[in-house]
């Protein structure tokens, strides 16, 4: 068998309106936040969510090719942190980016486990990027660039 990652990192979405309902849900009533059949993590909102800002979903990769087949492994959900759209947000998608890198580790080891001949050197090495979804794109404020 062989394999080769050729890329790690960080998707960020919008939640959608189940989501978003859930974390209201949860903020309001103290309700527990639940996705059935989803693996995910809830941190509490640091603060109230203003008007235009947005919840974002952060959830970490890899991508490898296994015997000539591309193969994408996703890590864990993150929900309840917002980022502003009325503003530069980079700092804040930046910020959630690392925490949802620390799961690359146990992609990491999935690997492993799944006998993949990954070794950490190669993973580590792979090119490392954060993905911005189209859609959450467009809510946001221009970025700085440079």
């Amino acid at each position: 068998m062989q394999a080769k990652v050729t890329a790690t990192g960080v998707l960020l979405r919008l939640a959608t309106e189940d989501e978003v309902a859930a974390i209201e849900g949860e903020r309001r009533r103290g309700a527990e936040f639940d996705l059935p059949g989803r693996s995910h993590s809830y941190a509490a909102p640091l603060c109230d969510l203003q008007p235009g800002d947005a919840y974002v979903v952060a959830q970490s990769f890899v991508e490898f090719e296994r015997d000539g087949s591309h193969e994408r492994w996703d890590g864990m959900e993150y929900h309840g942190r917002s980022v502003p759209t009325d503003r530069d947000a980079t700092l804040e998608l930046l910020a959630l980016v690392e925490e949802a890198s620390e799961d690359l580790v146990d992609l990491f080891a999935d690997m492993r486990i799944a006998r993949l001949p990954i070794s950490r050197g190669d993973f580590e090495a792979a090119p490392s990027r954060m993905v911005v979804t189209a859609e959450l794109d467009a809510r946001l404020a221009p970025r700085r660039r440079g």
